[in-house]
C-alpha cells in the first residue's frame, strides 16, 4: 500500500535538497566563470574550461559552452564536445573583450546569459503524457505498486471527477469507433468467400 505521508516527507526533503543544490551550482558557476577565464589567459590551458563544462547539467553546460565560446578564444570542437586549439586569429580580440567584461565585478556567466541566450521552452505535447504514464506504470510495477496506486496519486494531484468522467466517455467513443472500423459487413454468403 502506498504511504502518502512518508512520500510527502521524502518529497519535501528532495525538493529542499534540489533547491539548495541549484542555488549552490549557480553561485559556484557565477564565481568559477570569472576565475576560469583569468587562469585561461594566464596559462592558456583550455583544460580548466573543459573540466568545468564536463561537470555541469545539460542546461548549465549549454550556457557555459556559449559563454566560453564568446570569451575564451579557443575553438569548440562539436565532434569532441569540448574546446580544442586556440583560435590564433581571434584569441587576442576575445581576450580583450573578456577582460573588459571582467572589469565589472558584477559580470559573470549568468549576467551574460540573461542578455545573450534565449532558452527554448518546448511546446506541450499531449501525446507525451501517455508515454510518460506508460513508463511511470512500468516503474511503479517494478517498485511493487499497482496501477490503482498510481491512479490514486494522479487523482490526488488535483484532477476532478468531471474530468475523469469526460475522459472515460472519450475513451469509450474511441473504442466503439475502432470496433466498428474492424467489423466486416458481409451482404451474402457468396461474398464471405472473398474475406
Amino acid at each position: 500500500m502506498f504511504d502518502k505521508k512518508a512520500f510527502d516527507v521524502q518529497f519535501d526533503n528532495a525538493i529542499e535538497t534540489l533547491t539548495v543544490s541549484e542555488k549552490t551550482t549557480k553561485q559556484i558557476l557565477r564565481e568559477l566563470s570569472r576565475s576560469v577565464l583569468d587562469v585561461l589567459f594566464f596559462t592558456e590551458d583550455i583544460g580548466y574550461i573543459n573540466r568545468t563544462i564536463n561537470s555541469l547539467s545539460p542546461v548549465n553546460r549549454r550556457a557555459a559552452v556559449e559563454f566560453f565560446k564568446e570569451f575564451s578564444g579557443f575553438h569548440f570542437v562539436k565532434e569532441a564536445d569540448a574546446f580544442g586549439k586556440k583560435d590564433k586569429k581571434q584569441f587576442e580580440e576575445k581576450k580583450s573583450n573578456a577582460l573588459i567584461f571582467l572589469a565589472d565585478p558584477h559580470n559573470n556567466i549568468w549576467t551574460w546569459a540573461k542578455v545573450h541566450l534565449e532558452m527554448e521552452v518546448k511546446a506541450f505535447d499531449i501525446n507525451a503524457v501517455a508515454k510518460y504514464f506508460s513508463n511511470a506504470l512500468k516503474r511503479a510495477e517494478k517498485a511493487g505498486y499497482t496501477d490503482a496506486d498510481v491512479l490514486a496519486q494522479v487523482f490526488a494531484s488535483g484532477i476532478d471527477i468531471d474530468a475523469i468522467t469526460l475522459a472515460m466517455k472519450q475513451l469509450s467513443v474511441k473504442e466503439t469507433q475502432v470496433m466498428t472500423m474492424d467489423a466486416e459487413v458481409i451482404v451474402s454468403e457468396d461474398e464471405s468467400a472473398l474475406y
